[in-house]
């Protein structure tokens, strides 16, 4: 299996619109892609992962056990991605903003020096 960094998002989004539509062809038309691209970003995600992505047929595709798994996690990451972008541009257009000295706050404080975790708990978040 190669690197994680092999899962670009613009290979994710192409995979989720093939899962969708049972189709590269369509997936390539609804993306403004054409076919040969999205059909390359799917082999590059399967040698990726080291196993076939989709069944193919005549009359299209479907996902194997391996892609269906990669769907859904491509679908909460592409999503993740997709809010992690519209928070950033709220910061960048000022609309959004941390007080204080914090300027992340991690998942977990446990690991936060003790000086710096208290502050992080209690600063607000400007909206």
């Amino acid at each position: 299996m190669q690197s994680i960094w092999r899962f670009d998002p613009t290979s994710l989004k192409l995979f989720i619109a093939a899962c969708e539509l049972g189709s590269i062809a369509r997936a390539a038309e609804r993306e403004n892609r054409v076919a040969s691209a999205v059909s390359k970003r799917i082999a590059e995600l399967e040698e990726a992962v080291g196993t076939p992505l989709f069944y193919r047929h005549k009359k299209g595709i479907t996902a194997t056990p391996a892609g269906q798994c990669l769907f859904e996690h491509a679908t909460r990451v592409v999503d993740d991605l997709l809010q992690m972008s519209a928070q950033m541009s709220g910061f960048a257009k000022g609309r959004r903003g941390i007080s204080g000295s914090a300027r992340t706050a991690p998942a977990s404080f446990s690991s936060c020096p003790t000086t710096f975790a208290p502050s992080v708990r209690s600063t607000p978040v400007l909206k």
